[in-house]
């Protein structure tokens, strides 16, 4: 069952580099079309529709102070067959709204994984005397184009590599 799952996370990371998105971003656009509990899901992404959306739904239920399920109500009756893909596509919108987000969850990964390393080669320095030149790069094209960094410790200028 491993080696399956291992196929998965390969596949994933396949298309997060094709898309230029993080694999969690695919992953949990996976999870949210293929969850079994889509009802509660599509109620969720309702609640956020609302709420950017709040005028217009009060007046479609044609009262001011209509419940949240009320208004759910008329929306799935004033869009029939459609509400499902009408929020479907307002959740993958709103995923996308807020890729500025991901990124600098990104950069912040990113700088405390260089700090991380960083202070492992310069603890193996001191206890040590280990010599270390560090790079660390981002793996996403274009989103990950600043994430680059090249980190010399005291003593490595004339190191060579074994």
């Amino acid at each position: 069952m491993a080696e399956k799952f291992q196929q998965i996370d390969t596949i994933i990371a396949s298309i997060a580099t094709l898309s230029n998105r993080t694999f969690n971003n695919i992953l949990n656009h996976y999870n949210r079309q293929h969850s079994k509990e889509r009802g509660s899901m599509y109620w969720n992404i309702y609640q956020k529709y609302r709420k950017a959306n709040m005028q217009e739904e009060m007046e479609r239920v044609g009262k001011a102070a209509a419940t949240a399920g009320e208004c759910f109500s008329a929306f799935k009756k004033a869009h029939k067959d459609r509400w499902e893909d009408i929020l479907t596509v307002y959740d993958e919108l709103d995923a996308l709204s807020n890729i500025k987000d991901t990124n600098q969850k990104r950069k912040a990964g990113f700088l405390k994984t260089v700090n991380k390393f960083s202070s492992i080669a310069a603890t193996a320095s001191k206890l040590f005397g280990f010599e270390s030149v560090i790079c660390v790069a981002g793996n996403l094209l274009n989103a990950d184009k600043k994430h680059l960094k090249t980190l010399e410790l005291p003593g490595a200028q004339n190191a060579s590599l074994v």
